[in-house]
């Protein structure tokens, strides 16, 4: 059975400091993309959409046999938060929030996403976020009643202003997985994939 949350894999990202772009990356045999959205088709979710920059059209020719709905971003450059919000901007009618996850994590598990899926469906008006040794990470979940504060949210301070200012609806989730908290921001960072 679905879940009414919609799942935004965030990928529209210059990679001006890892060269290529990161959906593009490799994990063991399948790009970080793929790994990723294998992930979250195993989580039921309402549907699942990718917001890309000014590499659309490599990263569609090179998952040419996933089912995969890509959203352009012709904005890009002014940060993650306009990702956010034209994913927000192309979701179905009937999504209850949005579940957002970045192309640069490709560790997290299906575990995870499970349990904070979980947790939002016993709390659906509430803020999901993982947290590991004490740090915060994502995949993060907004419910409905914060797409506008979203899409209302200056560019240059980013989806955390909406976190920051409603903590009373925050559900901060102890994960034991530290994929929550890496990303992949430079080739060198890839040496730690011994996959």
């Amino acid at each position: 059975m679905k879940n009414k949350l919609s799942a935004i894999i965030l990928a529209a990202g210059e990679s001006s400091r890892m060269g290529s772009p990161k959906a593009l990356l490799t994990i063991g045999k399948i790009t970080f993309l793929e790994k990723i959205f294998n992930n979250l088709q195993l989580c039921n979710f309402n549907e699942v959409l990718c917001v890309v920059g000014k590499d659309l059209e490599k990263i569609k020719i090179a998952h040419s046999k996933l089912f995969i709905n890509y959203i352009s971003n012709e904005n890009y450059t002014d940060g993650q938060l306009s990702s956010i919000k034209k994913g927000l901007q192309s979701i179905k009618q009937d999504s209850e929030g949005i579940f957002l996850t970045l192309v640069d994590m490709p560790l997290i598990t299906i575990e995870t996403m499970r349990k904070l899926i979980s947790v939002w469906t016993e709390n659906p008006d509430k803020i999901i976020i993982p947290k590991y040794e004490e740090k915060g990470g994502h995949p993060v979940i907004f419910p409905r009643r914060f797409f506008d504060q979203l899409l209302n949210a200056p560019l240059d301070e980013g989806a955390r202003t909406v976190v920051y200012g409603n903590p009373e609806s925050v559900i901060r989730v102890e994960v034991s997985d530290p994929g929550v908290r890496k990303d992949f921001d430079y080739p060198e960072d890839l040496t730690e994939l011994d996959i």
